[in-house]
């Protein structure tokens, strides 16, 4: 195996390759295929020199190597989640579709209001704190207990409440991964 290290130096294994070569170049100078290939002997050196960004990236090499040995169906369910998280290697994304979501979500029941399951006692109706309710699966704000999507809005609701599983799960799931490192 062959580990690229600064100023073009190379070494065949991980030992003392930092103490002799220095910092480890990045993951995205060395090319995907280099890093699918040489990622059992890269990830403990970018570990241990606290290179989170390109661990993540040898991961990632890794499942995208290993979705192209799946079936038909595996292989676009891998697409989709390389696409939407990047296989939980890349939280912010899932920080941005939620945003998006929430947008979405605020806009169209901004213009569709739910109909109030009581409406003696339901509160002001609010768009963006309804989608919130929706989307976020451990927040009550009382919204969607007291309105109900109605017509074809009921449709965004569950996709709503769906992405805010995926994406609220794929969220925490990297923060228990940051603590738990700290």
């Amino acid at each position: 195996m062959l580990v690229v290290f600064g100023e073009g130096g190379a070494v065949a294994g991980v030992g003392d390759a930092l103490q002799r070569f220095g910092e480890p170049r990045s993951a995205e100078f060395l090319g995907e295929e280099a890093i699918y290939r040489f990622g059992d002997c890269l990830l403990p050196v970018y570990r241990g020199a606290g290179r989170d960004d390109d661990s993540r990236e040898v991961l990632l090499a890794g499942e995208r190597h290993r979705r192209e040995t799946l079936v038909l169906s595996g292989r676009a369910w891998g697409r989709l989640q390389d696409f939407t998280v990047g296989y939980g290697y890349r939280p912010g994304r899932a920080v941005a579709w939620l945003a998006a979501f929430q947008l979405i979500g605020t806009i169209v029941f901004g213009q569709l209001p739910p109909r109030a399951a009581e409406p003696a006692k339901a509160p002001d109706f609010v768009a963006f704190a309804y989608t919130a309710d929706l989307i976020l699966p451990v927040l009550d704000l009382g919204q969607q207990s007291a309105y109900h999507a109605r017509d074809s809005t009921v449709w965004l609701a569950y996709v709503l409440i769906l992405a805010g599983l995926l994406f609220a799960t794929t969220i925490a799931a990297a923060a228990a991964r940051r603590l738990r490192r700290n």
